[in-house]
């Protein structure tokens, strides 16, 4: 599972690590994409894909219940603009005060929304 727009990253490792024009950049090496909004049934957990490009031009965060993992949405942006990333974060922002938010990299970084939103 990844997120639907894969193919926009695979193009950009195409190129980068020269892998030759027939690499597929259509995400067909995986088996299920979500994309913005789709949901994915996990046992009794929903999981929501929610469209935070900054990090990568196609970065997904996943959100379960009152928690979303957002990868490396925080990260310094290594594409886009400083205005996708704005709207990323607004995006996150907008969620709910009690929302926990956990990075990526990090396994003490989990923050909850609302902590220092000014809220």
């Amino acid at each position: 599972m990844t997120g639907a727009r894969m193919g926009v990253i695979q193009a950009v490792f195409r190129d980068f690590f020269n892998l030759g024009a027939d690499f597929p950049v259509d995400a067909s090496q995986f088996d299920l994409l979500l994309d913005e909004d789709d949901t994915l049934e996990c046992g009794e957990l929903v999981v929501e894909a929610v469209y935070t490009t900054g990090h990568t031009p196609a970065h997904m965060s996943w959100k379960i219940g009152d928690t979303v993992f957002v990868g490396d949405t925080l990260f310094v942006p290594d594409f886009g603009s400083a205005g996708q990333r704005y709207d990323s974060i607004q995006r996150l922002h907008a969620l709910p005060e009690a929302t926990r938010l956990f990075m990526c990299r990090d396994p003490h970084s989990a923050v909850i929304a609302g902590e220092h939103s000014g809220r």
